[in-house]
């Protein structure tokens, strides 16, 4: 029942073409692994949002990008204008060939285990709770996999310029 719910819900913003409805319903997801005993997974203060990047080498690598509250307790820590938002799912097993990110996309983990590999060698896991700013946009990419038995979810916001 629940699951005919939430589809209605996604098929009813679709058709609106209300991001910021969907920003609702984006945190609700983000929310519900975190209050269901997955909160060890979000990293403690201060936040690391990895970056996926295309170096000089033309290669794909990751860094981190720390991200902390300044002296008033809140700030806005990240700013860009969204273009488009899809909430994904992946099938145990699934996996991505070679690919690069096609412009800079925010993809926040909500459930499952995703390896990327890189064309550096790297490979990173990534699990609920991490978010992902990609930008790898020339070059050989990245590839991944669906771990575990269960589905992976995410919700992929394709950014526009800063």
């Amino acid at each position: 029942m629940r699951e005919k719910t939430l589809r209605t819900r996604a098929g009813e913003l679709h058709r609106r073409g209300a991001l910021q409805a969907l920003t609702g319903l984006t945190v609700g997801a983000l929310l519900t692994p975190l209050m269901s005993g997955a909160a060890e997974t979000v990293p403690a203060e201060p936040f690391k949002l990895k970056h996926l990047y295309t170096g000089d080498d033309g290669l794909s690598h990751f860094e981190d990008l720390v991200l902390k509250p300044g002296d008033h307790g809140t700030d806005a820590l990240f700013t860009r204008p969204a273009r488009h938002a899809t909430i994904r799912a992946h099938s145990p097993g699934k996996a991505f060939s070679w690919h690069n990110s096609g412009g800079s996309r925010l993809i926040f983990y909500i459930a499952g285990e995703a390896e990327m590999e890189l064309s550096d060698g790297s490979k990173l896991t990534f699990k609920p709770g991490m978010i992902l700013l990609a930008e790898d946009r020339t070059g050989k990419g990245h590839t991944g996999r669906i771990l575990g038995p269960t589905p992976s979810f995410n919700v992929d916001i394709e950014l526009g310029e800063a």
